[in-house]
């Protein structure tokens, strides 16, 4: 006969999913150390709803997040801008509704706009894409008060 030792490795007052490794709240600090860079590691709070604000901006160019976030990764806010170059997305979900800044997702693997940010405070970067998107294909997805970067407005940023 086994004994069952429950009290092993549990701290008084933690959650006990926390303690033993499992839940939403595990799930998503497991995906964050896959995704960031160990030098880059950014300050995140998980809120109530299991949705991630990052206290920075959220930057994986040339990074694998391929086909695009897992379902449980929702972003509620990311407090500057979003930089997902290259990362092979073949899709755009779990991202917030609105960024303080830049949004770019050139490169990728996207055939719809469809999950960007609703607003981006500063500029729309869609360049590269196999969906082609336009301007047009920008503004019915989002507001943008900066400039949009997309296939019929290929001008140079520094312009």
């Amino acid at each position: 006969m086994k004994i069952v030792r429950e009290n092993i490795n549990f701290k008084r007052g933690l959650d006990p999913k926390i303690a033993m490794g499992i839940g939403l709240t595990e799930l998503i600090y497991k995906w964050m150390i896959k995704t960031f860079d160990e030098e880059w590691f950014p300050k995140y709070k998980i809120d109530e709803n299991g949705e991630i604000i990052l206290f920075d901006a959220f930057e994986i160019p040339d990074g694998d997040l391929s086909p695009g976030f897992p379902t449980y990764i929702r972003f509620k806010d990311i407090l500057g801008g979003i930089h997902l170059d290259f990362c092979k997305l073949k899709y755009l979900s779990g991202l917030p509704e609105k960024t303080r800044s830049y949004f770019s997702c050139e490169g990728n693997d996207l055939m719809s706009l469809n999950g960007a940010p609703k607003f981006v405070k500063g500029d729309f970067f869609c360049r590269g894409n196999p969906g082609k998107f336009t301007k047009d294909d920008v503004k019915a997805v989002s507001k943008v008060e900066g400039k949009i970067y997309s296939e019929d407005n290929l001008v140079n940023e520094n312009s």
